[in-house]
């Protein structure tokens, strides 16, 4: 996350209580795509700890730490750790954001629940490259994406009402779009006693948008997957390493071409015609695996054998 202030200061005493529905919801799913983890796991944007209480429950020998910049909501979070023995002996919570965060070298999963929207695109993918050399071989990564995938007006909406003693909570938000890719929500909280209106908090917070396609995307780049997991309305993934893809090595030799040709109709990012010699120039020794299968058949289409493809695993 970008430095800030605690955007987090003043509704963090509605946030924690507003979040327990929704964990209620996220939390099969989160057990479900944690089993078979092992420690330690990184629970990043922890906020007051519905989600570390999750992850310790669903992997009950596995050192947490979370990760929670917001010294309001980190408050709570500690609070929560504390409170309860099993937790205190296991959860560290670290003051810092994901990004600046001491992690141990080598962790078993990362949990990212309702936080990549606080994260730029180009922080992102520090983070994808952060999950390639962190992940243990067979760690994963567990996220969701909240809607909007694009930015676009929200209109408002309630989307919490709950009671606590005397007082009922209301929770409001609507969200306009700020950029190419990202909108501003509009966070409203009021509080009322005997049907009567007595405090109204309004907090305004920058989320950038991102949709499945545009993270996979993204994630490819580093070498990594995703998959969907659990219900398709709470938009979670898991992140876990790609396999190994064959991929090809490639040589071309202008000594033995008689011109360039099918060579170049066949695979024209890998293969080029000297403009003078009319023969084959080699643009890539080593393409990417997605036009593995075009230099193939330009060399089979090769007629004087001057393309050689060998198969390698990447």
């Amino acid at each position: 996350m970008t430095p800030m202030t605690d955007q987090y200061e003043r509704s963090a005493e509605f946030v924690d209580i507003m979040l327990a529905a929704h964990w209620s919801a996220l939390a099969p799913g989160l057990v479900e795509a944690l089993h078979g983890s092992v420690g330690p796991i990184v629970d990043v944007g922890a906020g007051g700890g519905h989600g570390t209480r999750v992850i310790a429950q669903a992997v009950p020998d596995a050192e947490v730490v979370a990760v929670e910049p917001s010294p309001a909501l980190r408050s709570v979070l500690l609070a929560r750790v504390n409170e309860s023995p099993e937790l205190r002996d296991r959860v560290t919570v670290l003051p810092d954001g994901l990004l600046h965060a001491e992690l141990p070298p080598q962790v078993g999963a990362v949990v990212a629940m309702n936080v990549i929207g606080h994260f730029t695109p180009a922080e992102r993918h520090v983070v994808w490259d952060l999950l390639i050399r962190r992940l243990l071989p067979a760690g994963r990564a567990v996220v969701n994406l909240q809607p909007p995938a694009a930015p676009v007006q929200v209109p408002q909406a309630r989307f919490s009402d709950l009671r606590i003693g005397r007082r009922r909570y209301e929770g409001w938000g609507r969200a306009e779009p700020a950029g190419p890719d990202q909108i501003t929500w509009h966070m409203t909280y009021r509080t009322f006693q005997d049907g009567h209106l007595t405090e109204e908090t309004a907090v305004e917070y920058a989320w950038w948008v991102l949709g499945e396609d545009r993270l996979k995307a993204e994630l490819g780049e580093h070498g990594l997957r995703l998959d969907p997991t659990g219900p398709a309305e709470l938009g979670m993934y898991v992140i876990t390493r790609a396999p190994e893809q064959p991929g090809v090595a490639v040589t071309a030799d202008a000594r033995v071409c008689v011109g360039a040709g099918q060579c170049v109709l066949a695979a024209p990012d890998v293969f080029d015609q000297d403009a003078e010699t009319g023969l084959v120039v080699l643009l890539d020794e080593a393409p990417p695996t997605p036009l593995a299968d075009a230099v193939r058949r330009a060399a089979h289409r090769c007629p004087s054998g001057a393309v050689t493809v060998r198969n390698e695993v990447r």
